[in-house]
């Protein structure tokens, strides 16, 4: 992960929308079947900012697939995207952007689930931690 560092110096004079941030990027998949697994854990003393999210389905079966937000002791936040297959179609996907970022404290996880076994889903993020 690359540390980013091109805020602009006057930032008060903005008009618009500008990119910027002092924050490390994060780029993170991962893909379970019949099971719950781990995107993303945001780490200590730090936020995420999560911008995007993706989730997809894969499998000739009938199940659920999910890409949620937990706190620290695995207490459930939110759902970010959910899929429900149906056998016989075989991929499913679903796409969220936030702006503004929505900020994730520390400690919290970001997982992916798949309800059915030879289900399989896979899970990314995008964004950054500060």
């Amino acid at each position: 992960m690359a540390l980013m560092k091109f805020r602009e110096q006057n930032q008060v004079k903005w008009v618009g929308v500008r990119p910027g941030h002092n924050g490390t990027q994060v780029a993170a998949y991962a893909a379970m079947i019949n099971g719950v697994g781990v995107v993303y854990t945001v780490g200590a003393g730090k936020t995420l900012f999560l911008a995007e999210c993706f989730l997809c389905s894969t499998g000739n079966i009938t199940g659920q697939c999910s890409l949620a937000w937990y706190d620290d002791l695995w207490a459930f936040q939110r759902y970010f995207c959910m899929c429900d297959t149906i056998a016989g179609v075989q991929i499913q996907k679903d796409h969220c952007n936030f702006c503004p970022p929505l900020e994730i404290p520390a400690g919290h996880i970001i997982a992916v689930a798949s309800g059915a076994l030879g289900l399989t889903a896979s899970g990314q993020i995008f964004g950054w931690e500060e």
